[in-house]
């Protein structure tokens, strides 16, 4: 079932799945100031991995939008380096 907070309506008519993939919600993080300190370092990832050649839509499935994603960003990178580095 969709969630209702993905239609969008006359306020956002663009707002949809992948626009929630991305929104962050601040209590998710517990204050303001961590929230804004995990957004500087989720833009960090996204210019080296735009640098490296890994789009955004590349790090979806890492749930960019909570705590934590960028220990699961590293975690695949280094998986995958250490099976190229055999």
């Amino acid at each position: 079932m969709p969630d209702p907070d993905d239609t969008p309506d006359a306020l956002s008519p663009e707002w949809a799945a992948y626009e929630s993939a991305w929104a962050i919600d601040v209590a998710d993080f517990g204050d303001p100031l961590a929230a804004s300190q995990f957004l500087i370092r989720r833009k960090r990832i996204f210019r080296a991995a735009e640098a490296a050649g890994i789009t955004k839509d590349m790090l979806t499935p890492f749930e960019p939008n909570k705590p934590g994603f960028d220990a699961r960003v590293k975690r695949a990178f280094l998986s995958v380096a250490g099976v190229v580095a055999e």
